[in-house]
């Protein structure tokens, strides 16, 4: 079979909406099988064939993964921190076909070599890229195949766009830097990972620990967060601080102001002289103001702020909120979710007609006409703003003109639901009216001694008929008391006053949402002045489309656990996570050398910053820090093992990752039984182990004959 064009898809929804639009599809599938009990499986949908010479075939995301160590060299099948640091050459690195999807690897080899022109149909970001490549690079694409290769940039299944991302291919050596930058980003991640995980794992055996200590670029720092937060709550001590409340009244309307100081009053006593002030001569009005305000509704979601909002509002998980919002976009119901941007191009707005109408046959929600047929599609809300979006390839998220068709998905999953319903919500909201509010500040002066009180009166709803206040920050000053009209100058008397005691609170654990918040603006936890600078003009920790996974992987790794706590599940690190974050030298776990590794990704991708520069720039900090961590330049600290001892005072550990599990001493290497996961005697020589079967199989001849 010869192909014109061959279409390489990062998963099967995009590649199955390219062929609908290419026409005359005919879908091939993979050889049937026979299974164990002898019935036949049909092959799964592998390509289509299309008219002209088209074929569409798929990935199933990544289809490769980096080797192991042991794939380079037999002797990394066992740790040793005099095999370290291992570093594959720069023409060495090796990719393995995945299991679970190799024999379709195997059809898209075969398809490349009867392809003309090779296109590149990855999501439209740098993993995007480097999928597709590495797919490329395992076919064997030819130097002609690379040079006439096309890129296709789909962030929206719908078919106008797609059509239009048909006609709009633009050649693939222009996104070469992109990708690199995300090959660069995998094989630095492998360096640190495997190099720092492995000296770090037989420092621990040394001193008897045998879990596996687990290192990684964006791991390591977001660990520590949840650590240092996890110490912080709990070393806190609380603090008893002093609110002196004075009560006014001004034309028969009593109400409250609270006395202010710079810092909190910790002094019963300068309260109480407080109270004695207030029960001598009159209070001033020294500043009386009531000023309309206006809230614009909150901007459409980024994939970071709508799993900070379903973490907050329904307890997901940040994993949870992206598997949702991957799948309605699988079905054509939003838009492009791995997403950075809160903003729109102005020339969607155009849509918005459309999207309204399939807003109306949504039939999960029909509380939703409501909220359509209530809308103003005159109004412009912030969000669309061309020059926000400048060089960006994927909008915020938002419903598609096809989001009213019927899903399987959204019928069975309430949390589907929860999510769409937000994200349509978000959406329409753009075309209500502002919010106004009076916002009312009262100052009342007292011999020295200054009181306010704040109010706020509700004047229109706007937007919040849709949304609520949930995205608003409530002044904690903010009363919802009568306040009455009052005079600059005039004079009130105060009629009561009180002391209201309260206690400092901990620092809350983190959530889902919160640690992703924390990912996103990790300027705000650097010191040094130079760092946080640089850091606010990078992303942060990991990227919209990587963050969830880092969490998840966490917790898998049994370093941080769900914990409920009322309606919101906290996330608090286990002993282990805190005895690893604990143990590693501070600038291994600083977020700083994740952040300036990830500024340096992004120079890589706008052609400013080489690709074998950086690799030789991590290879070289890699030597560094293995080389300190031999020579103990970094202390690799944990609390004494409880392990038991051998003879030789080495460390018995069990070595439960064998086919047959055994212990072992970290010295001596002397081995012992496993008796139900529990240490046994020690293994006997081969001479006497024989000795003792023969007398075994003496004495059970011996009891045969008695019987």
């Amino acid at each position: 079979m010869k192909i014109k064009r061959l279409f390489i898809a990062e998963k099967p929804s995009l590649g199955r909406a390219i062929a609908k639009e290419l026409g005359k599809g005919v879908t091939r599938t993979l050889p049937d099988k026979t299974a164990d009990d002898g019935s036949v499986v049909k092959g799964a949908p592998s390509y289509i064939e299309c008219g002209d010479g088209d074929v569409v075939t798929w990935c199933f995301g990544h289809m490769l993964e980096q080797a192991e160590p042991e794939q380079y060299d037999k002797k990394y099948e066992k740790w040793n921190i005099d095999d370290l640091p291992i570093a594959p050459g720069k023409d060495e690195w090796q990719l393995l076909p995945l299991t679970k999807s190799a024999e379709q690897l195997e059809t898209i080899v075969d398809l490349v070599t009867e392809a003309e022109i090779l296109v590149s149909a990855g999501d439209d970001d740098r993993e995007g890229d480097l999928l597709i490549e590495e797919v490329f690079a395992h076919a064997s694409a030819t130097p002609e195949q690379r040079k006439t290769a096309l890129r296709i940039l789909i962030s929206d299944l719908n078919p106008i766009k797609v059509q239009e991302a048909l006609a709009s291919m633009r050649p693939y050596h222009e996104f070469i830097p992109r990708m690199q930058s995300a090959l660069a980003r995998s094989r630095a991640d492998w360096l640190l990972g495997m190099n720092l995980s492995r000296i770090c794992t037989c420092l621990a055996k040394i001193k008897g620990y045998g879990e596996i200590m687990r290192v990684g670029r964006v791991q390591t720092p977001l660990l520590t967060l949840v650590v240092m937060r996890d110490l912080e709550i709990l070393s806190f001590e609380p603090t008893t601080f002093f609110n002196v409340i004075g009560e006014f009244e001004k034309d028969g309307i009593p109400f409250q102001a609270k006395w202010v100081t710079e810092q909190r009053c910790l002094q019963k006593q300068a309260a109480d002289n407080v109270i004695e002030c207030l029960a001598q001569g009159n209070a001033q009005v020294t500043q009386c103001e009531t000023k309309r305000a206006k809230a614009q509704p909150p901007l459409p979601f980024s994939l970071l702020t709508l799993q900070k909002l379903t973490s907050k509002k329904y307890g997901m998980s940040a994993d949870t909120t992206l598997n949702i919002v991957q799948k309605l976009y699988e079905a054509k119901l939003v838009s492009y979710p791995r997403t950075e941007m809160t903003y729109l191009f102005t020339e969607k707005k155009a849509e918005t007609a459309a999207i309204f109408d399939a807003i109306r046959t949504t039939p999960l929600m029909p509380e939703m006409v409501d909220w359509v047929n209530g809308a103003d599609m005159s109004l412009t809300s912030g969000a669309w703003n061309d020059k926000k979006m400048a060089g960006q390839a994927h909008t915020a998220i938002v419903p598609l003109i096809t989001c009213g068709q019927e899903s399987d998905f959204l019928m069975k999953s309430n949390d589907a639901k929860k999510v769409f319903f937000e994200i349509i919500a978000r959406y329409v909201a753009q075309f209500y009216p502002p919010a106004e509010d009076d916002n009312t500040v009262i100052e009342l002066t007292h011999s020295t001694h200054l009181f306010r009180t704040t109010g706020k009166i509700e004047r229109v709803a706007g937007w919040r008929t849709l949304l609520g206040h949930d995205k608003e920050e409530k002044d904690k000053d903010s009363t919802d008391q009568t306040l009455p009209a009052l005079e600059m100058g005039s004079t009130l008397s105060c009629l009561n006053s009180s002391i209201k005691e309260g206690k400092t609170t901990p620092p809350k654990s983190y959530t889902d949402g919160t640690l992703l918040d924390a990912m996103s603006n990790i300027a705000a936890i650097v010191d040094d002045p130079a760092y946080k600078a640089k850091l606010k003009e990078t992303a942060g920790l990991g990227t919209a489309a990587t963050r969830a996974g880092i969490i998840k992987g966490l917790k898998e790794n049994g370093y941080i656990e769900e914990v409920p706590s009322g309606k919101m599940t906290n996330l608090v690190s286990t002993p282990t996570g805190k005895m690893l974050a604990l143990a590693l030298p501070a600038n291994v776990r600083d977020p700083v050398m994740t952040a300036m590794w990830e500024q340096q990704l992004e120079k890589i991708e706008s052609g400013e910053y080489p690709f074998d520069t950086y690799m030789e720039k991590v290879a070289g900090q890699i030597i560094t820090h293995i080389d300190a961590f031999k020579t103990g330049k970094y202390p690799f600290t944990l609390p004494e093992s409880t392990a038991t001892r051998c003879e030789c005072q080495g460390y018995i550990l069990r070595a439960a990752n064998a086919k047959k599990p055994f212990w072992i001493c970290t010295q001596c290497n002397k081995k012992y039984k496993d008796v139900n996961g529990v240490l046994g005697a020690a293994f006997s020589n081969k001479k006497k182990m024989e000795t003792g079967m023969k007398d075994a199989l003496k004495l059970a001849a011996q009891q045969a004959k008695a019987k």
